[in-house]
Parts: C-alpha cells; structure tokens; sequence
C-alpha cells in the first residue's frame, strides 16, 4: 500500500496514460475533474488514504450548490473521482473504505423522485 500518493499526483499520472494511448475524451474529463477538484480544495491536494465518506459528500455537495450546477455534472465529476479512487483500489495502493456509498446512491434516488 502506498499512503504517501496524493489525488492530485494520481490523476496526473492517469492524465499521462490516456494522453500517450490518445484517449483525449478522457483526458478532457479527468482534467476538468482535476481543475474543479483543485478549486474544491483551495488548491491543496490530499492522500487517496484520506478520502473518506464525509470528503465525497462534501465535494458532491460543492459541485451541486457552489456552482448551481445540474445533477447531472454533480454526477459527472462524482463518477470520475470515484473512478480514480477506484483505480487506486485496484491498484492496490489503499484499502477500499467505500467513500461514495452514501454519495451516488443518493444521487440516483433524487433522479428517482423527479
């Protein structure tokens, strides 16, 4: 396991992989998340080991009503900051504490109810 990794860093590294598979879709999406994570945190980066429940909630929370954003790009940025700890997982460089469980799920329930 790697605690010292830092969100920010990973993304780059992840940037770097679709840019040299040319997987520029992607790396549009993966960069805006990086941009909108960076203003979320005022610029400070944290350890992939630090994610928990309360920081995605937050984040998503932030997306939606800091921005008057649609659920739908609350959704976007919430799936891909899933999908880089996901990676991460998987990657075996922290142990899963299912951070998103209570953010995404609650998301698909209020698309529900509309």
């Amino acid at each position: 396991m790697n605690y010292n990794i830092t969100l920010i860093k990973y993304t780059d590294e992840i940037l770097n992989s679709f840019k040299k598979q040319n997987r520029e879709r992607l790396y549009q999406n993966y960069l805006s998340f990086k941009k909108k994570f960076k203003e979320f945190s005022n610029g400070k980066d944290v350890r992939i080991c630090d994610i928990n429940a309360d920081m995605a909630e937050r984040f998503s929370d932030y997306i939606r009503y800091n921005n008057g954003s649609t659920k739908n790009t609350q959704s976007f940025y919430c799936r891909i900051f899933r999908a880089i700890y996901n990676r991460a997982v998987n990657a075996d460089m922290v142990k899963d504490k299912k951070p998103f469980r209570r953010v995404l799920p609650e998301m698909k329930k209020r698309y529900i109810e509309l």
